[in-house]
């Protein structure tokens, strides 16, 4: 979908914005918590109506990297969590990525992750 990461996290951030006008908070985070710890972080500052994308020992600077011994890599797919419990909110989340161009993959199981290839 996007040629460059820079333009990855400005068409995830819009789509973010129409999240929001549904009722769900797109986060973005990255570091050395796991994503069971981000999320629990997230639920707790912005509910349970969420999208995460979490980078575990990443960074957003400069686009979704990964750290690496010697360079951040690129990512090459992003993973969006959602309440597991409520695949309506999964569904919404899926058809406003799809709708803002994001190459996806999702079978719309509900303990699966929506899948951003990049």
């Amino acid at each position: 979908m996007t040629t460059t990461t820079q333009t990855t996290r400005q068409a995830l951030e819009t789509a973010g914005a129409d999240l929001t006008r549904q009722g769900i908070t797109l986060v973005l985070s990255a570091g050395p918590k796991t994503t069971g710890d981000a999320w629990c972080d997230a639920t707790e500052k912005h509910g349970e109506r969420i999208a995460l994308i979490h980078l575990p020992d990443g960074t957003w600077r400069g686009g979704p990297r990964y750290h690496s011994p010697d360079n951040p890599v690129p990512a090459s797919t992003l993973y969006v969590s959602y309440p597991w419990d409520d695949v309506d909110v999964g569904v919404v989340i899926y058809r406003i990525l799809a709708a803002h161009g994001f190459d996806l993959d999702w079978d719309g199981d509900p303990t699966d992750a929506i899948q951003i290839h990049l």
